[in-house]
């Protein structure tokens, strides 16, 4: 491969030759600070650059390298229904999170189809010929490449009601889990995409806590988990009905679940929190009548711990602006360098909360009610053979 460089230089300035070969790492390393729409154009040029735009060790290196240049802007993926509680089904968005004007859109999906989480630029879906259909199918797809799988049946009976979708790191694959907690046994099934088969595994009794296992059917395992550090998060409750108390973990290398306390509240009971992420760290957004407060989930010596990273004011009207949706509450988005929580709630719409400034926003204006998912994207090569 060779470089043509034509220039016109001063008599002082080192001449350089009209061709110039360069190397292939260094090739690797321009093309991974480059969108995916330009690579996937530049795979055309010659038979070198496609290989290295093809490579899966490549598609590593651009999700982590393009997705942290500074000067990228952070995008939110945006699902909104069409028609009358999406009877006419749901189009896909791309938003700035800066500003949330719309600047793409890249999918429309029928009804009877539901979005279940994205990780690295992947999005899975689980569809149904019809609503009381129980065979469901699930499909992933990448809207950065435009394309997608079909992933196979469970081989199973049994009643599969929650499914995510994450990333190991210590494998390099993708995995599908399906969960079941029945009140006569806990199972899930995991789906390796480097594999492409299912497993089905039996829960241990030592690996969730009591409550979690007593809940059984009725564990609140909401849509859309959030998945960062190898593994998907979940608030769930103690004790107590509808009051959060513990972070559940599913845990992509191993296989099986971790739980944490939620972060010390300093006493404050009527406090409203909810899980977001603050870059590649799971976090704890609360908020109270006087106080708001962000923690981070970090690792030392081998446990996990909470630190507090934002402390801040509050007052009544932010807590209820915040507070008075947490039973419909889908998700808080966090924008690091803005600063601002965006929530996602089931039938009452989005809006958004500045924690520094207090600034209180409804987003979307009358077309809020209509945003049924939101999260952060990334432009991603990742697919599979």
């Amino acid at each position: 491969m060779r470089l043509l460089i034509k220039r016109k230089c001063s008599s002082s300035a080192p001449i350089l030759p009209e061709n110039r070969e360069l190397p292939l790492d260094l090739w690797r390393e321009v093309f991974a600070r480059l969108p995916v729409k330009t690579l996937l154009k530049l795979r055309c040029v010659c038979k070198n650059w496609c290989s290295i735009i093809n490579n899966p060790d490549f598609f590593s290196m651009h999700l982590t390298i393009y997705n942290n240049t500074p000067n990228n802007k952070t995008h939110a993926l945006v699902m909104k229904k069409i028609g009358k509680n999406g009877c006419e089904g749901c189009k896909f968005t791309l938003r700035p999170t800066n500003k949330f004007k719309k600047i793409a859109q890249i999918l429309r999906i029928p009804k009877f189809c539901k979005l279940l989480g994205n990780c690295n630029g992947l999005v899975l879906f689980m569809s149904k010929e019809f609503p009381s259909s129980e065979q469901v199918m699930l499909r992933l797809w990448n809207p950065s490449v435009r394309k997608s799988l079909i992933i196979p049946f469970i081989p199973s009976d049994f009643k599969w009601e929650t499914y995510v979708l994450g990333f190991s790191p210590s494998s390099n694959d993708y995995k599908v889990v399906a969960f079941d907690f029945d009140r006569d046994g806990n199972v899930y099934a995991v789906y390796s995409i480097s594999t492409n088969t299912w497993r089905i595994k039996p829960c241990p009794s030592n690996s969730l806590p009591l409550f979690v296992l007593e809940a059984g059917g009725n564990l609140p395992l909401y849509d859309s988990p959030h998945f960062c550090q190898g593994a998907v998060h979940w608030m769930v409750c103690g004790s107590v009905p509808n009051i959060y108390t513990h972070v559940l973990s599913f845990e992509f290398d191993t296989e099986d679940f971790h739980i944490v306390e939620l972060p010390d509240s300093a006493g404050e009971v009527e406090m409203c929190r909810g899980l977001t992420t603050v870059g590649e760290e799971l976090a704890v957004f609360g908020i109270s009548a006087l106080n708001c407060c962000i923690w981070v989930m970090r690792k030392e010596g081998g446990e996990k711990l909470w630190s507090l990273r934002f402390s801040g004011d509050s007052c009544l009207d932010s807590y209820n602006f915040v507070a008075r949706d947490c039973y419909f509450l889908k998700r808080f988005y966090y924008e690091q360098k803005t600063g601002v929580i965006s929530l996602v709630t089931s039938g009452q719409g989005m809006k958004s909360y500045n924690i520094s400034t207090q600034r209180r926003q409804h987003l979307f204006n009358s077309v809020s009610r209509s945003i049924a998912y939101m999260d952060a994207y990334v432009e991603s090569l990742v697919w599979f053979p």
